[in-house]
C-alpha cells in the first residue's frame, strides 16, 4: 500500500507553509527522565530560568503582534507559566489543565473568532485542536517527544484563504532535536 508523504501534501498546497524562526537556548541543564522519554520537571524549570523564558516569551509574542500576527499559540511547561505570561498581556490569555470547562471554552471560542490574538496553553491543545487561522506558533515547553512535537505544530499547517504563511518560533530546542515535520517520511516495511 503506498503512503502519501508529507512532502507531497505539501508541495500540493494542502498544507500552510511553516516558517521556522530558531531562537539560541542553553539546553544544558535538560535531563531526561528515568525512563528516556521526556525531560524532568526540575531541569526544564532550570533551563527556563537560565534561558529567561517567561520574558523572552512576552517580547516574542509582542514582536509577532507587531507585525500583523492575529492568532498565535503558544505552548509552556507549566500552567504558573500559562498564568504569568497572561497576567502581563492583556491581549493574552491562559487554558490548562484543570481549569474551569466553561472558561476554557470561552477562550477557545474567542481565540478560534480571532476577537483573542493570544492563547498560552499548558497540557492541552495539543491533539484534535482544529483553527485553521492560526498564523503563529511559540514553542516554550522543551520536549523529548516526536509525537508531541509533529501534533503541536500541525495546529499551524491547516490552509486557510486569510493566511499565507504560520510562522514557528522555537525556544524550545525542539527544532534541533526533530527538524522541520515537513520532512518527516514513512518507510515501507
Amino acid at each position: 500500500e503506498d503512503v502519501v508523504q508529507i512532502s507531497e501534501v505539501v508541495e500540493q498546497n494542502y498544507w500552510s507553509k511553516l516558517i521556522y524562526d530558531v531562537k539560541n537556548v542553553d539546553e544544558e541543564d535538560l535531563k531526561l527522565n528515568t525512563s528516556g522519554t521526556e525531560f524532568t520537571d526540575d531541569s526544564i524549570q532550570k533551563f527556563k530560568e537560565v534561558n529567561d523564558i517567561n520574558n523572552r516569551l512576552i517580547q516574542e509574542i509582542q514582536d509577532l503582534i507587531s507585525k500583523g500576527r492575529k492568532s498565535i499559540l503558544v505552548s509552556v511547561p507549566f500552567i504558573s507559566d500559562a498564568q504569568e505570561i497572561s497576567s502581563k498581556l492583556d491581549i493574552c490569555r491562559a487554558v490548562y489543565s484543570g481549569m474551569d470547562t466553561k472558561d476554557r471554552y470561552d477562550i477557545i471560542s474567542d481565540f478560534k473568532s480571532l476577537k483573542l490574538k493570544v492563547v498560552v496553553q499548558c497540557r492541552i491543545l495539543s491533539v484534535g485542536f482544529d483553527h485553521p487561522e492560526l498564523d503563529a506558533i511559540i514553542m516554550a515547553k522543551p520536549t523529548n517527544s516526536l509525537t508531541f512535537y509533529y501534533q503541536y505544530l500541525g495546529r499551524g499547517v491547516r490552509i486557510h484563504p486569510d493566511k499565507k504563511d504560520c510562522i514557528v518560533i522555537d525556544l524550545s530546542g525542539n527544532f534541533r532535536r526533530f527538524g522541520k515535520i515537513e520532512t518527516l517520511s514513512i518507510e515501507n516495511s
